[in-house]
């Protein structure tokens, strides 16, 4: 966890102290500690060549916005229950999802070998197949991140 103190250090201020920030920042936490190797992996991507890899904390955060989105949460008044509240049941669910969309994030990034200009475009697939696993695979948590 003390790499991930460290590098946390290129969150700026302002994406600390807002609530999707830390969101990203907490979902990062159990990233770290659930599955070490993996960040591990991805900071030395980046830290290999950043011009090629997306930023980690950025990429963090628009992960959590896309989420919220997907979910219906990202305004708390607008709130409406869906079918799939129930894999939320677990307290860490939402961090296992974004754990499974980081995963998919990272892996169509690759495949189509990326490019920082081209990340909405990428994250707007990994919406789109979120959205699609949760309509299809929400008997469970396992089920669903399975199918990302």
């Amino acid at each position: 966890m003390i790499f991930l103190l460290r590098f946390v250090g290129l969150f700026s201020l302002y994406h600390c102290h807002s609530t999707i920030g830390e969101l990203a920042l907490r979902a990062l936490v159990y990233i770290a500690e659930s599955q070490p190797i993996f960040l591990l992996g991805i900071i030395s991507q980046y830290q290999k060549n950043s011009l090629a890899h997306y930023p980690v904390c950025v990429g963090a955060i628009n992960v959590v916005l896309m989420l919220c989105n997907v979910l219906g949460i990202s305004d708390i008044r607008s709130i409406s229950p869906q079918r799939y509240w129930d894999l939320f049941e677990d307290p860490k669910a939402f961090f296992v999802l974004f754990y499974a969309s980081f995963r998919l994030l990272d892996r169509i990034w690759v495949h189509e070998n990326g490019r920082l200009q081209e990340f909405s475009r990428i994250i707007t697939k990994v919406e789109s197949r979120v959205r699609h696993s949760l309509d299809s695979n929400s008997e469970s948590l396992t089920s669903l991140c399975a199918s990302l």
